[in-house]
């Protein structure tokens, strides 16, 4: 306690000091000088070479190494059934004359600032060409591509486009339509418009495509434009998908500029002298733009990052990092998975509105309430794992109209869905404090009381009211306890995982506090006040436990690792006055070694322990952690993979990452705000500008070798003296 009083004194001493000059425009210039150093650039072709993810969070895919164009579209409103999105044939060239062989020149470079692919290509036979795609972040139905041929004879292409189901018209030689209207989940149609082409309409019929070609003189360029639009843009979506007016590429190109550009503006920036965490960190944050934060549904675990097996083989690329043998579990959403990560760091970095979309597509309470009685039988049930009974368990009690529950897998309006008598991957409690605490964390950073009193206070209430049913009192230990549930590992069915008790006692905390505060539910404030106080912790004298009567011995590593004690850091930080910290700390660095240091387990996992351990004030084993994260990248160093094997641009991992570097700079828990609050002893250097904190306030700070030099506090566009200084009467 002596040594946080010091560092606090420190701080109060350096904030007094003037930033203006830190914060002017030169700071955005310089930030985005600093997202351009990490672009993504191949100087040469091979195959390890990762398809770049290109989006724009309704649009997005995987854009082949050559410049071609795309494998597959996905948009995030394409949904083949309630549980499964589908993707279009992607807007992708074939030059069928330079199949197979290998360019002697190529260079390609994705840009952070504005999310642009160009590649320049060139083989020795002459021939060669220049692309240019992006998918429009002003408009966000557009894919923009362009093409130059670089050579010296004639270029021949042949587009494919989508077929399968789709009514294809081609009266105008300069556009080209497709209408799935029917009995299709998602009705949609998309257009394509060429410019400036001589085009050949030639063209024969395949069951899934059709195919188009043309040929550019040496010289030539033409432009597309690909749009995508479905019923849930309104009940004219096909006439205006087919009407909309062609600009050109530069034209196009510059509103999508500044688009980006205002992104970045809604962004926190940071600097750090650790190039390699840095270069992570910039490019997670830039791939969470391009797959979160849409209007109207939640993203999958791996947004747009699919490519149907088999189907890069058909364009003559080859990777072993691409596809995973069980797919991209429709790419549907995850309550604790992409949307509920990308929510999280939106918050920390200071986008509201991407956290805002998220959060309200989130907010179904209709279908919240109808988990409960979904997911959880009133009364006595036998529990199965693979065919093992492993025995008879009362979980409800009974019906509470209010109570609220959050899936595990979602479908398209957030029902849960993993339901089954062999494996209850719904039966992870703990993610419903940590779907709570996106809400809680959204309206601690943002002053937005509408939100709070519409969304945030009646999903803390009725979360609280659902763990108020599901926790069983035991009188021997004076206690509630949980019955068998799943752990956040997914493997083990425990009573009383560590995650799942550590989330009901937060949230059950947590809404009594609330209700107090805004004077409301007073017998329920008691009520889960007194059932919070006695909520069972299994631990020991040395360790917290992973449950109950759990041997501390259990193997870790693997794709499931121990996962659980991650929860005794974060989401439930305000349980952090009730937390021992030598003891968790304790436990952390023994599960580490349990765990083989990460070896095998999922990345987000990882990342998921550094971001409690830098909560726990362990700023070292949090660095450690977040270290190995980079391990997981792919070989050419793009894409950060689920485990180092399978799934690339695996948004969980991104997102997490982003949250673990954001907390180790600030913190803030209640009323507390900790500027530079889990430094390791290798950042001597570092700076950070406009992150949110509690109360609404923002937070920009800078180290250098190792001492603050200066901090700076605004709220609501003004500056404030330091909010952890008592103020004198």
């Amino acid at each position: 306690m002596k040594k946080r009083v010091l560092i606090f004194a420190c701080l109060t001493l350096v904030s007094s000091l003037s930033m203006s000059a830190q914060t002017n425009i030169g700071t955005f210039e310089r930030y985005l000088n600093e997202l351009k150093k990490y672009d993504v650039v191949y100087s040469a072709y091979k195959h390890d070479n990762m398809p770049v993810l290109i989006g724009n969070t309704e649009m997005g895919g995987l854009a082949d190494p050559l410049g071609r164009g795309l494998y597959e579209t996905w948009a995030s409103d394409l949904w083949k059934a309630p549980m499964e999105r589908e993707a279009l044939s992607g807007f992708m060239l074939e030059m069928p004359e330079l199949m197979n062989q290998a360019p002697v020149k190529y260079h390609q470079q994705l840009s952070l600032q504005n999310g642009e692919l160009l590649t320049n290509v060139m083989y020795d036979n002459s021939k060669g060409y220049e692309t240019g795609m992006f998918f429009s972040m002003d408009d966000k139905h557009k894919f923009v591509y362009n093409i130059k041929n670089t050579g010296t004879s004639p270029l021949f292409c042949v587009i494919e486009l989508p077929y399968n189901g789709y009514t294809e018209d081609v009266k105008d030689p300069t556009i080209i339509k497709g209408s799935k209207i029917g009995e299709a989940f998602s009705r949609s149609a998309w257009s394509l418009q060429v410019n400036d082409l001589d085009y050949y309409r030639t063209c024969w019929g395949g069951y899934f495509s059709k195919k188009h070609t043309f040929s550019l003189k040496p010289g030539q360029s033409t432009e597309f434009v690909f749009s995508i639009m479905t019923h849930w843009d309104g009940v004219n979506f096909e006439r205006v998908c087919f009407s909309k007016t062609t600009k050109n590429y530069s034209s196009l190109l510059e509103e999508n500029n500044k688009a980006w550009l205002n992104n970045w503006q809604n962004t926190g920036k940071v600097f750090l002298s650790d190039d390699k965490v840095s270069e992570v960190f910039h490019r997670s944050v830039f791939w969470m733009y391009c797959t979160g934060g849409e209007r109207r549904f939640l993203p999958a675990e791996m947004h747009f990052a699919c490519i149907s097996p088999g189907l890069e083989a058909s364009y003559g690329y080859y990777s072993d990092k691409v596809n995973s043998s069980d797919g991209t579990w429709g790419m549907h959403p995850f309550t604790y998975g992409a949307p509920g990560w990308e929510a999280y760091a939106s918050e920390m970095i200071g986008n509201s509105q991407k956290a805002k979309n998220i959060l309200n597509n989130f907010f179904t309470p209709e279908i919240l309430k109808k988990n409960v009685n979904q997911m959880f039988p009133i009364g006595t049930t036998k529990l199965y794992d693979y065919g093992k009974l492993l025995g008879e368990y009362i979980y409800l009690k009974k019906y509470n109209p209010d109570a609220m529950c959050f899936g595990h897998e979602l479908t398209f309006e957030n029902e849960n869905f993993t339901s089954t008598p062999e494996h209850r991957y719904d039966w992870q409690v703990h993610l419903n404090a940590f779907a709570v605490g996106m809400f809680y964390r959204y309206s601690e950073y943002f002053d937005e009381p509408g939100f709070y009193r519409e969304k945030t206070y009646p999903v803390l209430k009725g979360v609280a009211e659902f763990w108020s049913e599901l926790l069983n009192y035991d009188k021997i230990k004076d206690a509630y306890v949980l019955p068998v549930v799943l752990s956040l590992s997914e493997d083990i069915y425990a009573p009383s995982p560590i995650d799942g008790v550590l989330a009901a006692k937060w949230c059950l905390l947590m809404a009594s506090r609330e209700a107090l505060r805004i004077g409301k539910d007073k017998e329920l404030s008691k009520k889960w006040k007194e059932i919070s106080d006695k909520v069972y912790i299994p631990q020991n004298s040395q360790h917290y436990l992973e449950f109950e009567n759990d041997s501390f011995t259990r193997k870790g590593g693997g794709y499931q690792g121990i996962r659980g004690f991650s929860h005794l850091g974060f989401p439930e930080i305000e349980l952090a006055p009730l937390i021992d910290k030598k003891k968790a700390n304790i436990t952390f660095e023994e599960v580490w070694k349990r765990n083989f240091k990460g070896e095998g387990v999922v990345a987000f996992t990882i990342s998921w322990y550094a971001l409690a351990a830098a909560y726990l004030d362990n700023p070292e084993l949090a660095y450690e952690q977040l270290l190995y994260s980079n391990k997981t990248m792919d070989p050419s160093g793009t894409a950060m993979m689920e485990v180092t094997s399978a799934h690339p641009y695996y948004t969980d991992n991104y997102a997490a990452y982003v949250m673990t570097v954001i907390s180790m700079l600030l913190q803030t828990r209640e009323k507390e705000i900790k500027p530079f609050a889990a430094i390791p002893k290798v950042w001597k250097d570092a700076e950070f500008y406009d992150l949110p904190a509690a109360k609404g306030i923002r937070v920009s700070g800078k180290m250098k070798d190792g001492k603050v030099v200066w901090l700076d506090y605004q709220q609501n566009g003004k500056k404030i003296a330091d909010p952890n200084k008592p103020i004198r009467p």
